[in-house]
């Protein structure tokens, strides 16, 4: 990560997404980005959706812990999860997942109301262990530039939820197929 180098106009009108397992430094690089760009003269223009559950070891985290995020548009809701490092069951894992659809759901329906030209989706994975690649997919295109980050290891795996990490890794795949640039960490 200390070699990657980040020039702002490569990112601007393109959509990016930054993948890699827990603990390497995912969040990080997008606050720096979300710092480059309101350094940049951007503030204004940015739109954070932060879906990351508060931190816990070496997984979750905000982007609120890396920058200063005030006087910048940003949905977040503490009541977040990481549903695979919470849950003990198949159906608590469900129930958690449920839930952070539902209320990331309200921060995606309020972006499409009133878009703004930058969106910077924080955990993206977490929204689509329940939710919907297409309505990702129209949060991304009401943009003019996209920036976000998802979960792609191996670390959180576990045989009793391999159905629910599948379907994560294939909603995963279809959001990569319109990215511009992805970053593999």
């Amino acid at each position: 990560m200390e070699n990657l180098k980040i020039n702002i106009h490569d990112l601007l009108h393109k959509r990016t997404l930054i993948i890699g397992d827990i603990g390497k430094g995912k969040t990080r690089i997008t606050a720096l980005i979300v710092g480059l760009l309101i350094d940049s003269g951007f503030k204004e223009k940015i739109t954070i959706i932060d879906m990351a559950p508060p931190r816990s070891g070496m997984v979750g985290g905000k982007i609120s812990e890396y920058i200063n995020i005030n006087s910048i548009r940003y949905f977040h809701d503490d009541r977040i999860r990481g549903p695979r490092f919470s849950a003990k069951t198949l159906e608590e894992l469900s129930l958690i997942a449920e839930r952070n659809k539902d209320i990331i759901e309200q921060f995606l329906n309020h972006y499409l109301n009133n878009p703004t030209e930058i969106l910077i989706i924080n955990d993206l994975t977490i929204y689509l262990h329940k939710g919907s690649t297409s309505k990702i997919i129209q949060c991304i295109n009401k943009s003019k530039t996209f920036i976000g980050n998802a979960y792609s290891g191996v670390k959180l795996y576990r045989e009793q939820f391999k159905d629910f990490d599948t379907n994560e890794s294939n909603k995963l795949s279809e959001i990569m197929k319109i990215m511009d640039n992805i970053i593999k960490l």
